[in-house]
């Protein structure tokens, strides 16, 4: 059977990470929303480990749009209606902090931190678009924490329905690495209900196992998202077919 591990050797890890979405302001995450604009958009890139990578994006209507894209609480797609005191308070900050005046990016002496990407959308069409690691202005840093902190609020968000599986993810297979300590059997049993079993142990350095389980009985986002909020996980991902280079 052939499998991706999702986490690689302390060695290796900076070579599985040859994507960078929030660097390369790569926009995986779909608008369903046509009368309102985007406004304001931010990103967290890889890091050297499991940061989560994720990226949100908030519209002129309050309407706020999530996807995490790995190591994140919250996997796919998700949106929420934004509070109209927390939407103002937000677009005032944005405005105020006249943006335009930053660099487009901070450079760093320390790649392997996670990248930021902050990205508003002025009224007539024009944006700016601001990327930093460790440093950058008190402005920008503070925008950024503040729209992190609605990215990471666990209430009120609603999971996307019928969500496509990320290219070559494999719908009823998990790699899920245990604490430590956690047997891989009785992890199982846990999820009787969705017919969940141990494959085999994908990498003997650590807990990492691969399961299977019954895509059926629960939407596989879902069953993704419920696994990475269990006490006894440190990180799932779907299990992911392997081709061939030409």
């Amino acid at each position: 059977m052939k499998y991706l591990i999702f986490v690689c050797l302390f060695w290796t890890v900076s070579a599985c990470n040859t994507s960078k979405p929030a660097e390369n302001n790569t926009n995986t995450a779909t608008e369903d929303t046509t009368e309102a604009r985007k406004v304001i958009s931010f990103a967290k890139g890889a890091c050297h480990g499991t940061c989560p990578i994720y990226e949100i994006i908030i519209f002129s209507d309050g309407k706020a749009l999530y996807e995490g894209i790995r190591f994140s609480k919250k996997m796919g797609i998700h949106t929420k209606t934004l509070d109209e005191a927390v939407i103002n308070d937000l677009m005032n900050e944005a405005k105020n902090a006249n943006l335009i005046q930053f660099p487009d990016k901070y450079e760093s002496r320390i790649p392997d931190l996670p990248s930021s990407t902050l990205m508003y959308e002025y009224a007539d069409g024009t944006s700016k678009t601001i990327f930093w690691r460790e440093k950058a202005d008190d402005v920008v840093k503070n925008l950024g924490r503040k729209i992190e902190k609605i990215a990471n609020d666990p209430e009120g968000w609603t999971m996307d329905k019928n969500q496509e599986l990320p290219a070559g993810a494999i719908s009823d297979q998990l790699i899920i690495n245990l604490q430590q300590g956690i047997e891989a059997e009785a992890f199982a049993a846990k999820y009787k209900s969705n017919a969940m079993k141990v494959v085999e142990q994908v990498n003997s350095r650590g807990n990492y196992w691969l399961f299977s389980y019954d895509d059926t009985t629960i939407e596989p986002f879902m069953m993704l998202q419920n696994l990475n909020k269990d006490e006894e996980v440190v990180m799932a991902e779907f299990n992911k077919s392997l081709t061939q280079r030409n």
